[in-house]
């Protein structure tokens, strides 16, 4: 009975502690079951209007499957595709082809700002990103950067706890949402990055950086050069400033570390990655040096340092060049061309008619130069050619040349002694004057009456040039010149530049009075490319 007694005090005070408290957990049960309700229903209600927020920034960007895009400063097909579209390195490359065609690009690296251009979206995965890029390009991006839309996520993910105190997970899952955005900084970033593939032509020459020159004087030595676009490194593309990216001449590729920035390891996965890829440093070498290893790496067919090329004979046009690249024709039916290269020495490129002459004999110039050839500080040689066939004919074209005005058939009187009252009067071929002094010109030295007369106005103080029927232009210019006491000399004589020479035959002048100058006066036509080289003549 006792025993009993004891079992049953306890069971007692348990059955009423229970109906004591029985009412508040009925209440707790029924509360915590509305709550996790209310977060079902919330969750894929909230849900459906984020997805509907990213597809009106799209539509407005994308129409029948094709995206829009404005071209931004630093902008290159391959990386739009990556950083805007976010598609790996060998979707982009798959995708190239087809938006070359669809907008008729020659290049995919000469892009012109604010230019748009079509990019065919060719699946759910590209779609998907090309939709989640329009958002933060076009005016719309406040719909990801903005709260609202934030909050259904982290009210979606608050069901996952099923203890009671839920309605504190939200704003903890809430406070972790806000690196979702993310992309946002990526957008900002590209406006700082480096340029893309250069656009020479969109730049003042004196702008361009050692990378983009390198990549214009590559244009013009290896065709195809501007299909080639840049590469990725560990996910990030590698810019063409400071990783230009050039074509060898067997169909291999050259990686440039401007800054020799790589890693081992970096060269490791390029070299595992892409096997017809070579690396060089530009190093603190000078800037010779570089390019011997550079066209070194190229495999052309042959490269010679130092080299010189002769044109002509008469005048002789003798070029000197740092490199001569003899490269295999792109048509099988031509045989091997010859390729001048010229580093920049003196701050300035090649002047035009150099380089014109040097194509009009068959040979290609390449120059790695930025600015344009500046006239020297002291003026040339004026180049004058006298074509005559006789010796009169030579001497009105070589008095023309001088800008001595000459009269034809001019009648001259003198008289017979110093006080003799007979005068008399004779016609000569030409008359002139020049500093002060009278001059006749004689094409007949055979009539011996003319001859006393000439002798009786040399007394008078004329001066006289008898020229005979023999006489060739080195002896008529000679006459004339020493006539005139122009300063002058008759022979080969070499007129030499910073990169070419010009040797001629003919009559060095240094030309006196109001008109004065230097001269070369030559017994042929000028040509035009070597009377413009001449002016350069230091």
């Amino acid at each position: 009975m006792n025993t009993c007694h004891f079992y049953r005090v306890p069971l007692l005070r348990a059955f009423l502690l229970l109906m004591a408290i029985g009412a508040p957990a009925s209440a707790s049960a029924t509360s915590f079951e509305l709550d996790v309700k209310d977060l079902q229903t919330v969750a894929p209600a909230k849900r459906t209007p984020k997805r509907k927020t990213a597809a009106p920034a799209a539509s407005a960007e994308t129409k029948g499957g094709v995206s829009r895009y404005t071209v931004k400063p630093g902008d290159f097909i391959f990386k739009v595709l990556m950083r805007e579209y976010g598609l790996s390195n060998a979707a982009a490359e798959a995708l190239i082809p087809e938006i070359q065609r669809i907008n008729n690009l020659r290049s995919i690296t000469r892009l012109s700002v604010g230019q748009t251009i079509l990019i065919p979206l060719a699946g759910p995965r590209t779609t998907g990103r090309a939709q989640e890029t329009g958002e933060r390009r076009e005016p719309a991006e406040p719909a990801v950067a903005a709260p609202p839309p934030e909050e259904p996520s982290a009210q979606a993910v608050a069901p996952a706890p099923a203890a009671p105190p839920e309605p504190t997970v939200p704003p903890a899952v809430e406070a972790a949402a806000p690196p979702r955005p993310a992309p946002a900084p990526m957008v900002r970033a590209v406006e700082t990055a480096p340029p893309a593939y250069p656009v020479p032509a969109a730049a003042p020459a004196s702008a361009s950086s050692f990378s983009q020159r390198l990549i214009s004087l590559w244009q013009s030595l290896v065709p195809g050069q501007e299909r080639v676009g840049p590469i990725s490194l560990n996910g990030k593309v590698l810019s063409p400033e400071e990783f230009p990216l050039l074509l060898a001449a067997d169909g291999g590729k050259i990686l440039v570390d401007m800054k020799g920035a790589l890693l081992p390891r970096d060269k490791n996965i390029l070299a595992e990655k892409h096997s017809d890829i070579r690396l060089i440093s530009r190093g603190t070498g000078s800037e010779r040096d570089f390019f011997t290893v550079l066209l070194r790496a190229a495999e052309f067919a042959r490269v010679e340092e130092d080299a010189v090329a002769t044109i002509g004979s008469d005048p002789q046009l003798t070029v000197r060049a740092d490199y001569r690249i003899t490269r295999l024709p792109a048509v099988a039916t031509r045989g091997p061309e010859s390729v001048l290269l010229f580093l920049e020495r003196s701050g300035s490129c090649l002047p035009a008619a150099l380089i014109s002459t040097l194509a009009d004999n068959g040979i290609t110039v390449a120059e790695f130069c930025q600015a344009a050839p500046q006239p020297p500080s002291v003026p040339g040689y004026e180049v004058r050619g006298i074509t005559g066939t006789t010796p009169c004919e030579l001497a009105v074209q070589l008095l023309d040349a001088l800008t001595v005005k000459l009269e034809r058939n001019r009648i001259v009187s003198g008289s017979m002694g110093e006080n003799a009252e007979s005068r008399f009067s004779i016609r000569v071929e030409g008359y002139f004057e020049n500093d002060g002094k009278k001059f006749i010109l004689s094409c007949n030295d055979n009539d011996s009456y003319n001859y006393t007369l000439f002798r009786l106005l040399q007394l008078e103080g004329y001066g006289v040039i008898q020229l005979g029927e023999t006489d060739d232009f080195a002896i008529v210019a000679d006459r004339i010149l020493t006539a005139l006491r122009y300063p002058h000399s008759f022979g080969r004589h070499d007129f030499t530049h910073d990169r070419y020479t010009v040797s001629v035959v003919g009559f060095r002048v240094t030309r006196l009075g109001p008109v004065s100058g230097r001269m070369l006066i030559i017994d042929r036509p000028v040509d035009p490319a070597f009377a413009e080289l001449l002016q350069w003549e230091r």
